[in-house]
């Protein structure tokens, strides 16, 4: 995934679904799938604000999703 999207940054393989679990996203529409979300985690590892949807083109803007930065 990292090459296909060029991504400057880490992205978590979670293929046993725990992380989305514990962050209530997995299979949230009865689809066995992880939601698309976002999360803005602060430096103390609190979630600050996310947005969960039920679509891929439903996730947030890049500006929406920097004007939620702490």
């Amino acid at each position: 995934m990292v090459e296909l999207t060029q991504a400057g940054f880490p992205i978590l393989a979670d293929a046993n679904h725990q992380v989305a679990s514990q962050f209530g996203v997995y299979n949230l529409f009865n689809d066995n799938l992880a939601a698309p979300a976002v999360f803005i985690i602060d430096q103390t590892g609190q979630v600050v604000w996310s947005q969960v949807s039920q679509k891929p083109e439903e996730r947030p803007a890049v500006n929406e999703i920097l004007a939620h930065l702490p």
